[in-house]
């Protein structure tokens, strides 16, 4: 439940600001290419494939976890794994499964990354 209430900020933030002057989305970005498409990318050009989707993995999380504090629930420590620890466990879920999104392949990332408890103010 709370995963889904930070995907549905998430999407909502990212709408178009002027939505009547272009094509209405409620996402942008790396995450909506499937995993497939990420893979052939990565195939072509792995170095800024990579840095392109990584890039935006880092943020699409740290918007999660952002979601999860307002809520004043656990984070996830995005410092637990490291970099080429966190993109080889996305490549292998993208492997696993091309139809996926890569946005799946992060989430799933996500939930392996351990709890941060709430702060209590």
């Amino acid at each position: 439940m709370r995963l889904q209430i930070a995907i549905v900020f998430l999407a909502i933030t990212t709408l178009p600001a002027n939505a009547q002057e272009r094509e209405k989305a409620v996402g942008k970005g790396a995450g909506l290419q499937s995993c497939a498409e990420f893979a052939e990318t990565y195939r072509r050009s792995p170095a800024q494939s990579e840095l392109l989707s990584y890039s935006w993995a880092q943020g699409f999380m740290s918007g999660l976890n952002l979601m999860q504090m307002l809520l004043k629930r656990p984070t996830h420590d995005l410092n637990a794994w490291s970099t080429s620890d966190q993109e080889s466990h996305i490549r292998g879920y993208c492997n696993d499964n091309p139809l996926a999104y890569y946005s799946d392949a992060v989430q799933a990332l996500f939930e392996k990354l351990p709890e941060i408890p709430p702060q209590s103010n």
